[in-house]
C-alpha cells in the first residue's frame, strides 16, 4: 500500500510545461498576426471557447487569458495562460505577438501540454484567417 501511494504521489510532485515563451528571447520570436490587438485578444477567447476550455481570468488591458482544461484519461485539466503582445512601434514590429503556456502538475504530461499549444493555435488561426464580413 505504501509503494502504490509513493508512486502516485511522485507522479503528482512534479510539474510539467509547454511554453512558446520560455524558448523566445523577445516577443518579437513569437507568433505574430497582422490583425489588432484587440482583434487578436478577442479571437483568442474565442479559441479557447471552441476548445470547451473554462476561462478563468481575461483580462485585456493586461493581454492575459488563464483557462483550465478538463479532465480525461491522461489528465487532471491542465492551466493554459495566453499572453497578447501589443505591437511594438520602436522596434518597428507592426504584429500582435501570442505567447502560450500549458502546464500540470503531474510528472509526465502525455504530450497533452504540447497538444494544446498545437490545438489552441489551429483555432486562433482558423478564426483570424476567416473571411471578414
Amino acid at each position: 500500500m505504501h509503494r502504490s501511494l509513493l508512486f502516485v504521489s511522485l507522479l503528482t510532485a512534479c510539474t510539467t510545461t509547454t511554453s512558446n515563451l520560455d524558448t523566445a528571447t523577445s516577443p518579437s520570436a513569437l507568433p505574430g498576426y497582422a490583425d489588432g490587438y484587440e482583434r487578436v485578444f478577442t479571437a483568442s477567447v474565442d479559441a479557447i471557447a471552441m476548445l470547451s476550455w473554462e476561462i478563468t481570468v481575461a483580462e485585456m488591458d493586461a493581454g492575459v487569458i488563464v483557462a483550465k482544461t478538463p479532465r480525461n484519461l491522461l489528465t487532471w485539466g491542465d492551466k493554459v495562460t495566453v499572453k497578447v503582445f501589443r505591437p511594438d512601434s520602436l522596434r518597428a514590429d507592426t504584429l500582435t505577438r501570442v505567447g502560450f503556456t500549458s502546464g500540470t502538475d503531474q510528472a509526465i504530461d502525455w504530450g497533452k501540454n504540447s497538444a494544446n499549444q498545437k490545438k489552441f493555435f489551429q483555432k486562433l488561426d482558423l478564426i483570424l484567417n476567416a473571411k471578414q464580413p
